[in-house]
């Protein structure tokens, strides 16, 4: 143990007693763990973005936090591929959200596109037998 002005002690030394500390005070209330009003409104908590999974063609019913509900439809999915590896490269998705179209490229670093009272992305799509294209979309209330 290097006694360097004694900083290692106290990391050493200090440590376990600090966690203690903290461990008895949360146990005896002392130390709120959450917030008051917290506790009071987590079943009211809605979230603002509502993620759904579909296969190409399926359609759903989406209520967003506002109470709006809207139906997706996943129109359809074209990946572009690398010819060695069969990495995809680029993926685009049609999607139908209350009978408007849009077509949107799929990715992480993507915005929202807005459509239909909704913003729109997606995220990720998966072909797992070469035949069933499933995509993740999030969808929120436009302007939140």
């Amino acid at each position: 143990m290097k006694n360097r002005n004694g900083i290692e002690f106290l990391k050493t030394s200090l440590r376990p007693l600090l966690l203690l500390t903290l461990v008895a005070c949360g146990l005896q209330g002392e130390l709120p763990l959450y917030a008051a009003d917290d506790a009071a409104d987590a079943s009211a908590i809605k979230p603002l973005v509502r993620v759904i999974d579909l296969i190409v063609g399926e359609s759903t019913t989406v209520e967003l936090c506002n109470g709006q509900k809207v139906d997706v439809r996943l129109v359809d999915l074209r990946e572009t591929r690398d010819p060695i590896r069969q990495a995809v490269r680029s993926a685009i998705v049609t999607v139908q959200v209350d009978g408007e179209t849009i077509t949107i490229e799929s990715g992480m670093y993507n915005l929202p596109q807005r459509v239909a009272g909704v913003q729109i992305d997606c995220s990720i799509t998966s072909r797992n037998d070469g035949v069933t294209a499933t995509t993740r979309l999030y969808v929120r209330v436009a302007g939140e």
